[in-house]
């Protein structure tokens, strides 16, 4: 538009000359073609304690419309539900000069991660993000997250506190802590067993619901034979979970 405030005086023969100051241009943009990141064919171990070293591997496709070239970082994640947010990082991997044509993809094989010493018992699945810090330019930045299909499964850990103790025979006894690590939200009963018979102790013990320890306590009987000290071994194992 010009002479917006009409301060010209204008004519012409059709009559139209202040009417004919707008005119309009119509141009079509198409969105130039771009590569599109999305993970798949995740797979970790089936089992793993606290504390272990997984192998961990998945395949990363570009599925847009066009190649794709650059460096980006892929993070690795546990998830106790099936559903992205709130997971529990594992590690980062860098990876440097990738090129990757239209339908193209990539296996990610030979990587390690370790699960975390304090890690609560239970079912998890793996998460990996591909271009963590969307280096990438990609026609959708939405769906670099993915999850697998399958689960780790992390047992209860149960520990003994002190790790060792003396105990004198003839009614000396000492206190020992049953610690676990699955979800303080359920009772845990626990069996106790071991091989030496001078020792007595509850063949089970009940880990309380909102608790993640119970006490007991040991007693040695006087066998009437003179030793040195021995050594005996107490066993823990889960009986019920529930």
């Amino acid at each position: 538009t010009i002479d917006v405030d009409g301060s010209i005086v204008e004519e012409n023969a059709g009559g139209t000359g202040e009417s004919n100051n707008t005119t309009t241009l119509t141009q079509d943009s198409i969105l130039a073609p771009y590569g599109d990141l999305v993970v798949t064919n995740i797979a970790a171990a089936t089992y793993g304690r606290p504390g272990d070293t997984i192998p961990v591997s998945w395949r990363v496709v570009n599925q847009g419309a066009a190649p794709l070239t650059g460096s980006w970082t892929e993070r690795v994640f546990l998830s106790s539900d099936n559903a992205v947010g709130g997971d529990i990082y594992l590690g980062d991997f860098r990876f440097t000069n990738q090129s990757l044509a239209v339908g193209a993809g990539v296996d990610r094989t030979g990587l390690n991660v370790t699960l975390p010493g304090n890690i609560v018992a239970g079912t998890y699945y793996l998460v990996v993000q591909v271009d963590l810090r969307d280096e990438v330019v990609e026609t959708d930045e939405t769906n670099n997250f993915s999850i697998s299909t399958g689960t780790v499964a992390v047992p209860v850990t149960l520990t003994l506190s002190p790790g060792s103790s003396q105990i004198s025979e003839g009614g000396s006894s000492v206190s020992l802590r049953l610690t676990r690590s699955s979800n303080i939200g359920q009772s845990l009963t626990v069996n106790l067993s071991g091989a030496d018979p001078r020792l007595s102790f509850p063949s089970t013990v009940t880990i309380p619901a909102g608790f993640s320890s119970v006490d007991f306590t040991v007693n040695a009987a006087q066998d009437g034979v003179r030793q040195g000290d021995q050594d005996a071994q107490i066993n823990a194992r889960v009986l019920d979970a529930g």
